[in-house]
């Protein structure tokens, strides 16, 4: 008699142990891990989701990774159960054993790639039998299918390469119109909305600068480069924006002697 098989989906319990035990060997990895996009959901059992949440949240508290603080982390939460995420993970013996099974967190980005690759598998799967789903069960033009089809589709798949060509839905289009209108609903009531250099070759060359933009200023020693950062904050506190200096070679005194001497014509 013919018996079926069930297929286990995607997953690599290894690969996600030696995310976590990297994580307590060497704490500075979570920045690697985050930069990756590393989310709890990718981790396919369950207790290792839970371990690295609390991982997460320890490092958003800015408090140290190690087995004492992430014990401490769940041991503080109780569970419908009674007992608490340390409990039900086997207790402080069940954290160490990570760090015992991890051989190295040197290649703590090659693990995580690992669980963040099964991870987009699993949504892919997931995916597609939904698809199938709604295209044996829809009944009508052939292009609201297409529609339905495409919503699912990058609703669940989570696409971040730059040669791909996928990065959204005409949902996209819409946001972006949209946030236009709002920019230039706001330049229309105050043209003085957005930083500017306040020198005009390099505004012509620049533009506005927006909102999440960084610009970095680099030159050899002593040629003006504080000066310019001065001069380009002044010009906007002018516009009614509001500016902050921050320092790393000049005090406060001399800072106001320098600004002093700017509007007064009195060498500093």
């Amino acid at each position: 008699m013919a018996t079926k098989t069930q297929l286990q989906a995607p997953n690599n319990q290894q690969a996600e142990r030696a995310v976590l035990g990297s994580l307590l060997i060497d704490p500075s990895a979570i920045a690697i891990v985050r930069e990756m996009d590393l989310q709890p959901e990718d981790f396919y059992h369950p207790g290792n989701a839970t371990i690295f949440q609390a991982m997460v949240d320890l490092n958003t508290a800015l408090k140290p990774i190690d087995c004492v603080t992430l014990c401490d982390r769940l041991g503080a939460h109780t569970l419908s159960t009674g007992k608490t995420e340390l409990e039900t993970l086997g207790g402080e013996g069940a954290i160490s054993q990570l760090i015992d099974d991890t051989i190295t967190s040197c290649h703590s980005r090659y693990y995580a790639e690992i669980v963040r690759r099964l991870s987009r598998q699993r949504q892919v799967i997931s995916m597609a039998g939904e698809i199938a789903s709604q295209a044996y069960r829809h009944e009508g033009a052939i292009e609201e299918l297409y529609n339905r089809v495409e919503h699912v589709f990058f609703s669940k798949v989570k696409v971040s390469t730059d040669t791909s060509h996928l990065y959204g839905d005409d949902q996209q289009i819409v946001d972006y119109l949209n946030n236009q209108k709002r920019r230039a609903e706001l330049l229309a009531k105050n043209p003085e909305a957005f930083v500017k250099t306040g020198f005009a070759d390099l505004d012509r060359i620049l533009g506005r600068i927006l909102p999440g933009q960084l610009h970095v200023v680099a030159a050899r020693p002593s040629v003006g480069k504080t000066m310019y950062m001065e001069m380009v904050t002044e010009y906007n506190a002018k516009r009614g924006h509001k500016v902050a200096y921050y320092h790393l070679e000049l005090p406060h005194q001399r800072m106001l002697d320098r600004r002093m001497a700017r509007y007064s014509g009195i060498p500093s």
